[in-house]
């Protein structure tokens, strides 16, 4: 679990440095489509904790 989480931010750290999706599925081996889905749910989660405030 920890690895999975740990692979989560890697892919996400790059996508925010620049590299696209494509880009980060290189560096990573893993499916462009994972990251985008990541970052999705990133996203809605940031959304959620800036509605409580």
């Amino acid at each position: 679990m920890a690895t999975r989480i740990m692979s989560n931010y890697k892919a996400i750290k790059y996508y925010l440095e620049g590299n696209g999706f494509r880009g980060v599925e290189r560096l990573m081996h893993i499916s462009h489509v994972s990251v985008i889905n990541w970052g999705k749910q990133l996203a809605s989660k940031i959304k959620n904790i800036l509605r409580e405030k």
